[in-house]
C-alpha cells in the first residue's frame, strides 16, 4: 500500500487526538517523575 493512500484515509479527529498524545504525553512523563520525587509532596 502506498503510504499517500494511507494519509488520506486518516481522519482529522484521530490526527488531533495523536497530536495532543504526542504533545501531553512528556508533559504527564515529566509530571509522574516529579511527584515520584516528592516534587507536589
Amino acid at each position: 500500500m502506498p503510504l499517500r493512500q494511507n494519509k488520506n484515509q486518516v481522519s482529522p479527529l484521530r490526527l488531533k487526538i495523536t497530536l495532543l498524545v504526542a504533545g501531553f504525553g512528556p508533559v504527564i512523563a515529566i509530571g509522574l517523575w516529579l511527584q515520584s520525587k516528592g516534587f507536589f509532596s
